[in-house]
């Protein structure tokens, strides 16, 4: 009987942990299409008070990006 005590303890706790990496992974998501909507409103940004010319306008990502991967990571 104690045994079988453990393992239902055992398998809630499982249960949680998979419920909060769920919510992590949505979370996740959620964060990660917002810095993709405000990235793109600031790239189009700069796109238009550069006059049309895209010539910073890749380095200008490749950076937004760099630092989107370290805040991701952090």
């Amino acid at each position: 009987m104690r045994n079988r005590h453990g393992k239902n303890v055992e398998k809630s706790i499982i249960k949680i942990d998979l419920y909060f990496q769920i919510a992590y992974i949505v979370l996740m998501a959620i964060t990660l299409c917002g810095f993709v909507i405000c990235y793109g409103l600031i790239f189009g940004l700069f796109y238009l008070l550069s006059g049309s010319t895209a010539d910073y306008l890749i380095v200008t990502i490749v950076i937004w990006a760099i630092i989107s991967i370290f805040v991701i990571i952090l």
